[in-house]
């Protein structure tokens, strides 16, 4: 609730210009997802901690997919690996959040299967298919939108820097790689919010 968000920004300890700006971004998240309650981007989750409600539970399956692991989450979904069913190959498999659905939500995940569908670049995780799928999480059913994509192995690109002991040209060059694929969405009018 509004109030809860308030009693939140105020436990954080935010010079008043800080916590205008948060309080305007979140409210502004709310207003736009249509929802009753705000999609915590990854800062909003680093201030506030992670989201634990109904879907904290692994579902065994996503349609064709076998759910080996959670592999990570953000404000509107869940990212998890697995495994199609005729194939040894890992996918990430994002679906939306349970209980925070609604018509706004789901035309928004659809627009960015179709938008990650014209993405083709080396340096971009390759699309595979997107649908609405039953997902069984213990003894709970639901209907749910789901996207596969390419499973890409790694770590943070910080820690990659560090751990790889990258010296500047070698960074330089790794951004360059980044920068080209941003620029190919760009090319495309794709722009991502994050």
């Amino acid at each position: 609730s509004d109030e809860e968000r308030q009693e939140v920004l105020a436990e954080l300890h935010l010079d008043e210009e800080s916590r205008v700006e948060l309080a305007g971004l979140l409210g502004h998240e709310l207003k736009e997802s249509g929802l009753e309650k705000p999609l915590f981007g990854s800062i909003g989750r680093e201030l506030v901690g992670s989201f634990d409600g109904p879907d904290a539970s692994i579902p065994e399956r996503i349609g064709d997919y076998r759910i080996l692991r959670k592999i990570g989450e953000g404000g509107m979904g869940i990212v998890y690996a697995g495994r199609r069913d005729d194939s040894d190959t890992l996918v990430a498999l994002k679906v939306i959040r349970q209980g925070i659905g609604g018509s706004g939500l789901e035309q928004r995940f659809t627009r960015e299967a179709r938008v990650l569908e014209r993405l083709k670049h080396p340096g971009i995780a390759a699309y595979l298919e997107s649908g609405q799928v039953r997902v069984q999480v213990g003894v709970e059913s639901t209907t749910l939108p789901f996207l596969a994509m390419e499973y890409v192995d790694g770590e943070p690109l910080l820690q990659h820097t560090r751990s790889a002991s990258l010296d500047d040209r070698a960074r330089l060059e790794l951004l360059a790689r980044i920068c080209d694929a941003v620029h190919h969405a760009h090319s495309l009018g794709v722009v991502h919010r994050d």
